[in-house]
């Protein structure tokens, strides 16, 4: 239990910190170009969820991490049973707490990775989409097996 806890606190602390930073150093709209002009970052708000669907449903949005962070803490075993998936599992925990932070303490959530074409996003956005590639890739490895 301890490295999934771990993984959620990590995950968590830099997804606040790398926001708390873009916030204070990135004007709002701006943009700092990493490599050419489509790769940088940028600051800007979102109360949608991934790929700025459901636009203004930020009260919603919140009420469904609750949901999910209690259904980690109580189920995290059963999700990613093998070993590194508490890890799994708790980086899914920060990622959602990350961005209910956000929306509980802004109102907004912060987005700052612009990578080309793609909607901006921020750690805990990568954090939830990683953790949860590996852990369906991981459990469908398995059952082939």
């Amino acid at each position: 239990m301890r490295d999934f806890w771990i993984a959620a606190t990590g995950v968590l602390a830099a997804d606040q910190l790398t926001k708390y930073v873009v916030r204070a150093t990135i004007t709002p709209g701006g943009f700092v170009p990493l490599f050419g002009s489509s790769v940088g970052l940028t600051s800007i708000t979102n109360t949608g969820s991934a790929f700025g669907l459901l636009q203004g449903y930020n009260v919603v949005l919140a009420a469904i991490s609750v949901i999910a962070a209690v259904a980690l803490v109580v189920w995290h075993r059963p999700l990613a049973p093998w070993k590194g998936g508490e890890v799994l599992s708790g980086v899914l925990l920060g990622g959602v707490l990350g961005n209910f932070i956000d929306r509980i303490a802004f109102g907004v959530v912060t987005d700052f990775i612009q990578l080309g074409p793609w909607p901006a996003f921020n750690i805990a956005d990568s954090a939830l989409t990683l953790g949860i590639i590996a852990i369906v890739y991981e459990s469908w490895r398995r059952e082939r097996a």
